[in-house]
């Protein structure tokens, strides 16, 4: 890369971290008419079309950049996302494993690769790929959030709770950490731990119904029915069939009659 293409692609690649995704699209065209095969500009090119939603463009950008890089990591990751967008899963799964299994191999394409592993029902196969995940990045929160569901899906509830631990010593305010970790309190009985925990899934993330169900059913084995319901009644406006809530609220109401 020459030095006028070097200066182009430093802007860009501003552009694109801002966001600015039409204009980084711009500059790397420029960058491309000096040098057409430039596979970074090429494959950075496919990542602006896979993000305005055009996934075969992608593909067709990033296949011609990966026809320069055969071992990228980041660009069998990037054809892994675009054939995924397109439904196409087992050439989606090929290039995410060629990702995860590369020279320099992305813990992205290994989570990705253990994403649809798990949407397929193949849960010890997914594990095994969060796993490596989060060996190729052990600093990546997400990934062991991700592990930790895993693990919790094959019924490995301790070496699930330690990554829920692991994912909120990464990242503190991780709302689905600390709620997974608030029902590992509530199911032990530890109403006080699980009412912290989901006092802070709720304050980071307030959508999810569940989490204010978590909270209503830990006030209510603390000994505050009136606490309790006024969570149960939040859990049942976001999620109106939550059965769980909805019981527990029902014979709440019926105790007080």
């Amino acid at each position: 890369m020459g030095a006028a293409t070097a200066e182009l692609m430093k802007r860009a690649l501003r552009r694109h971290r801002a966001g600015k995704v039409a204009e980084a699209a711009e500059i790397y065209g420029e960058i491309l008419t000096i040098e057409p095969h430039n596979a970074e500009a090429l494959h950075l090119l496919g990542m602006t079309r896979l993000q305005d939603g055009d996934a075969e463009g992608a593909v067709e950008l990033a296949s011609k950049a990966l026809e320069l890089l055969p071992t990228s990591a980041d660009f069998h990751n990037t054809l892994g996302e675009a054939h995924r967008a397109m439904l196409n899963i087992d050439s989606a799964k090929a290039h995410f494993r060629a990702s995860a299994e590369a020279p320099k191999p992305s813990g992205e394409g290994a989570c990705n690769l253990a994403a649809l592993l798990s949407d397929e029902g193949e849960k010890e196969e997914a594990a095994l790929w969060f796993k490596r995940a989060v060996d190729l990045d052990p600093f990546k929160a997400g990934y062991q959030l991700q592990l930790g569901k895993a693990l919790l899906a094959l019924g490995n509830e301790a070496g699930a709770e330690g990554r829920f631990r692991k994912t909120l010593a990464l990242d503190p305010i991780n709302a689905e950490a600390h709620a997974r970790l608030g029902f590992f309190h509530l199911k032990r009985g530890e109403a006080g731990k699980a009412i912290a925990e989901f006092d802070q899934a709720v304050a980071a993330d307030p959508k999810p119904g569940e989490y204010h169900r978590g909270l209503g059913l830990s006030w209510l084995s603390f000994g505050d029915p009136e606490e309790a319901a006024a969570h149960l009644e939040k859990a049942i406006e976001i999620d109106p069939l939550d059965l769980i809530a909805i019981d527990e609220l029902t014979r709440l109401r019926s105790d007080e009659d």
